[in-house]
């Protein structure tokens, strides 16, 4: 097993580095983020969460209908649009638009799940098929804390996980 440090424990406490570093090589964009304390009953205790900038309505709409969800674009963010099946029914995502920029969220509910399985790394990589071909800004790491796992956050823990810092 890899040694990790204390301070970095607690993204490693449901998974070993090696799991996590197997899951994070298959994706290109999400990242691994654990809560940041104690979750409700029902809440997830880990998500997978990418993070795409908007500039104008045009690049989040193109987003939106590559997903499969532009029926739901709301007059102005902040807005959650709740858990959605996207990239042509492979996936369940919830989908959250910010001001400039779109998260997409794999893991935990609906299904009640506290941590992730196969089947959410799953669904993660469907999302990246459908996104990939579209010229995006991804942000990273998508969300700001301690508990996100990228390579811009934790460049020492990447590299000793995944293995490659300079991959996005």
């Amino acid at each position: 097993m890899t040694h990790i440090s204390s301070a970095a424990g607690r993204l490693f406490a449901l998974h070993t580095p090696e799991e996590l570093g197997g899951w994070l090589r298959r994706l290109r964009h999400f990242r691994y983020v654990r809560s940041a304390g104690s979750p409700m009953p029902g809440d997830p205790e880990e998500e997978l969460v990418v993070s795409v900038a908007w500039g104008d309505r045009e690049t989040l709409l193109g987003v939106m209908e590559a997903l499969g969800v532009a029926d739901r674009i709301p007059p102005s963010p902040p807005a959650d649009l709740g858990w959605r099946r996207v990239a042509g029914g492979k996936a369940i995502a919830r989908i959250v638009l910010f001001p400039g920029r779109l998260e997409i969220v794999v893991g935990g509910a609906p299904a009640r799940r506290p941590r992730l399985v196969e089947t959410d790394i799953e669904a993660a990589e469907a999302i990246e098929e459908v996104l990939v071909g579209l010229e995006l800004t991804f942000v990273d790491p998508p969300r700001q804390g301690p508990w996100v796992l990228s390579p811009l956050s934790w460049p020492g823990l990447w590299e000793m996980v995944v293995g490659d810092v300079t991959r996005p």
